[in-house]
Formats: C-alpha cells, sequence, structure tokens
C-alpha cells in the first residue's frame, strides 16, 4: 500500500547520526559573569579573580574536556 517512497524515507530518516549533548556544547563561549555560590545561603554573588574584576572565555571540545581562560578585564589598558 504504501510502497517504496515510504521504505526510502524510513531508510534516510533511520541513518542520520544522532547528536549529543557534547556535540550540541562543542565551541568557544564568552564567559558572562563570574560568580561564588554561598552553600549556607544558597546565593549566588559576584566575585573577583585574585581581587580584579574578570573576563574570559571558555572552550569545550566535544569530548569531555573544557578549559577556562580568565584574564583581568582592563589587560588592554596596560602596556
Amino acid at each position: 500500500m504504501w510502497g517504496p517512497g515510504l521504505l526510502i524515507l524510513m531508510t534516510i530518516f533511520s541513518c542520520t547520526p544522532k547528536q549529543t549533548i557534547d556535540d550540541k556544547f562543542n565551541g568557544t563561549y564568552k564567559l558572562d559573569k563570574f560568580e561564588s555560590f554561598d552553600s549556607v545561603s544558597g546565593k549566588w554573588t559576584a566575585d573577583k579573580w585574585r581581587g580584579i574584576d574578570a573576563d574570559g572565555f571558555i572552550q569545550y571540545d566535544g569530548k569531555g574536556h573544557m578549559s577556562v581562560h580568565l584574564y583581568p578585564r582592563d589587560y588592554k589598558d596596560h602596556p
């Protein structure tokens, strides 16, 4: 009744690779904010890295490896 058309569609869609959560997050992301979690109060607060405002980015390779790169927000202003 449905013929070969349905068989072809089923074959095409069954052969497409499934995307995992790792594949979806693969890439580089700009650090939006730097915060610390206080487990006693249950609140997040703005934090400073080495006493300075931090900027940076996060890299994720999609294979379970992540790196975080932090630097002073005003590093471009210094020689």
